[in-house]
C-alpha cells in the first residue's frame, strides 16, 4: 500500500512504498501531475525497491534530454563514465541554497537518488522559491524586476567544455552559443578557455504550474550572479533573500534508496556539512519527458 503526505505545509509530497514495491514498476505520472498544481514542486519517494540502475531506468523513462554539468567536472565521479549521472559534489563542506542551471540550459528536472546517507548530518535542503519570493519586501522585489541578472562565467576549460558539447569544435562551439537568446558575450582565449554570459533573472514564471519564484543562486556563488551594470546585488538584499530561504526551508534525513524529484524552475536546494565518506548521493538533469503531463499546456 502506498502513503501520500505533504512534504511540507502546500509544497510537494513524501510518497512511501511497502518496501517491496519497485519504482521501476510504479505509474508515476499521477504524481508528476501534481508538479501543474500550486502545491506542486518536490516528489520524494520512500520505502520503494529501487538500485542505481533503477534510478537511471526511472529518469529515463519520465526525463529527456539530460545534460551534464558544465562547472566542477573534476569534483564529481561518473557511474560507466556516463556524464549526464553523477555524484554530487565531493567533499563534506556545506553548500547554501542554490538551483541547477546547468548554463547555458535551464533545466525543468533536477534528480536526486539516495545510495548511502550520512551517518549523522549530511541533509538536503529543499525551499520553496514561491514562498521565498512571497515573504520579499516589495522594494527588494522591484529591485530585482528592474536590474534582471546574469551569470559570469569564465576560464571554462576545454576539456569541460568537450564533455558539454561533445563533437563540437572550439568555433561550432562559440557559434551554438551564441545563437542562444540568453547567452552573450562569448569568448576564448589562447588556450580555448570558454567565458560567457547567461541571462537568468532572479524572478521567473515556473515551469508547469506558472507561477512567479525566486530562484536564483546568489547565496552560494553571489560573485557570479550580477546585476545588468556588472555589479553584485547589495548585502543588505542577499541577507534579506537568505533570511526568506532559511526562514521556509525544510532539511531532508536521507534514508538508503531515496528518490527525489524537484521543479529546478521552483525550488532550490542546499546541503549540509558532514564527516561520513560514505555518503552518496546521484543526481541527473533533465526536462521532463514528452506525454508526462496529462495537459500539455502547462509544459
Amino acid at each position: 500500500m502506498i502513503k501520500v503526505t505533504p512534504l511540507s505545509p502546500q509544497f510537494g509530497l513524501l510518497i512511501e512504498g511497502d518496501g517491496q514495491t519497485t519504482l521501476d514498476s510504479l505509474d508515476l505520472i499521477p504524481y508528476f501531475n501534481e508538479f501543474n498544481k500550486a502545491e506542486g514542486g518536490a516528489l520524494l519517494f520512500r520505502g520503494f525497491k529501487s538500485d542505481i540502475q533503477g534510478f537511471r531506468n526511472v529518469t529515463e523513462k519520465y526525463g529527456k534530454d539530460f545534460k551534464i554539468a558544465l562547472t566542477n567536472l573534476d569534483e564529481r565521479e561518473y557511474p560507466d563514465q556516463d556524464y549526464s549521472l553523477a555524484t554530487v559534489n565531493e567533499g563534506f563542506y556545506a553548500i547554501n541554497f542554490h538551483t541547477e542551471t546547468n548554463i547555458p540550459y535551464n533545466m525543468n528536472i533536477f534528480w536526486m537518488y539516495c545510495v548511502q546517507p550520512a551517518k549523522e548530518k549530511g541533509r538536503t535542503g529543499i525551499v520553496d522559491g514561491v514562498k521565498v519570493l512571497n515573504e520579499l519586501t516589495q522594494s527588494t522585489i522591484k529591485h530585482f524586476e528592474q536590474e534582471g541578472g546574469y551569470w559570469s562565467v569564465s576560464q571554462i576549460g576545454q576539456e569541460e567544455w568537450e564533455h558539454f558539447f561533445p563533437g563540437m569544435s572550439a568555433d561550432q562551439m562559440k557559434e551554438h552559443l551564441a545563437g542562444l537568446e540568453s547567452v552573450y558575450a562569448v569568448e576564448l582565449d589562447d588556450k580555448n578557455s570558454l567565458s560567457f554570459r547567461f541571462e537568468q533573472p532572479p524572478i521567473n514564471k515556473t515551469a508547469f504550474c506558472q507561477v512567479d519564484a525566486f530562484i536564483a543562486r546568489i547565496l552560494d556563488w553571489p560573485e557570479h550572479v550580477l546585476r545588468q551594470d556588472g555589479t553584485q546585488y547589495p548585502k543588505d538584499i542577499i541577507t534579506e533573500v537568505n533570511q526568506a530561504v532559511y526562514k521556509h526551508a525544510i532539511w531532508l534525513d536521507w534514508q538508503p534508496g531515496d528518490f527525489l524529484v524537484v521543479n529546478n524552475t521552483r525550488a532550490m536546494h542546499a546541503r549540509e556539512a558532514f564527516e561520513d565518506p560514505e555518503r552518496q548521493l546521484l543526481v541527473r538533469y533533465s526536462d521532463i519527458a514528452e506525454g508526462v503531463f496529462k495537459n500539455s499546456e502547462q509544459e
